[in-house]
C-alpha cells in the first residue's frame, strides 16, 4: 500500500511538474485524497467482526471510503492531461476510472441490501475479492496515467527538471 501510495504521489507531481496540470486542479485534490486515504488506511486497521466494531476500524473504513471514490476521480480529471493527443489512451484511463467506481458500487449495493433487512454486507459479497479486485484496477489505472505521462510530450513552458535525453 505504501509503494502504491509513493507511485500515485509521483505520478499525480509529474503531471504537475510537466506542465499537464495545476497544483490546485480536481485530479491533484483527489489524488491528494487518494494518496491520504492510503496511508490512513495502513495506519488503522479493520475492524474485526468477530469482535465487533472499533475506532480504528471506523477510521479505517472511512480512509476507504474518500480512497476508493478519490481514485477514480482523480483519474478520470486527468485522462485528458495524460494522453492530450490520444483518444484511444484516454479512454482507457476513463474506463479504469469508471469500472473501478463499479467495484465500489458492489460494496455499497451490498450495504443497501442490508439496511433493507439483508445480511451484514461483509457477508453478502466476497468482501476480500470485491476489494483485490478492485485495488488491482486502480493500480492498472494508475499505472495507465504513468504510461501516458511517459509517453505524451509534456506541456509548452513545462517547469520539469527531469532531463530528457534527445531522440537519436
Amino acid at each position: 500500500m505504501l509503494l502504491v501510495a509513493a507511485g500515485s504521489a509521483a505520478t499525480f507531481a509529474t503531471l504537475v511538474a510537466s506542465g499537464r496540470s495545476r497544483l490546485w486542479s480536481p485530479s491533484t485534490i483527489f489524488a491528494a485524497g487518494w494518496v491520504a486515504g492510503l496511508l490512513i488506511i495502513v495506519a488503522f486497521p479493520k475492524t474485526d467482526w468477530s469482535i465487533g466494531p472499533s475506532l480504528g476500524g471506523t477510521i479505517h473504513r472511512y480512509a476507504s471510503i474518500i480512497a476508493f471514490v478519490f481514485l477514480p476521480l482523480a483519474v478520470l480529471a486527468a485522462a485528458r492531461a495524460a494522453y492530450p493527443h490520444s483518444a484511444l489512451g484516454r479512454f482507457v484511463v476513463r474506463a479504469l476510472g469508471v469500472t473501478s467506481l463499479a467495484w465500489f458500487g458492489v460494496i455499497l449495493t451490498a450495504v443497501v441490501l442490508m439496511l433493507a433487512g439483508g445480511e451484514p454486507w461483509w457477508r453478502a459479497i466476497p468482501l476480500g475479492l470485491v476489494e483485490r479486485l478492485m485495488a488491482l484496477n486502480e493500480v492498472l489505472a494508475i499505472g495507465a496515467l504513468t504510461i501516458g505521462l511517459c509517453t505524451a510530450p509534456a506541456a509548452e513552458g513545462a517547469t520539469s527538471r527531469v532531463p530528457v535525453s534527445p531522440a537519436i
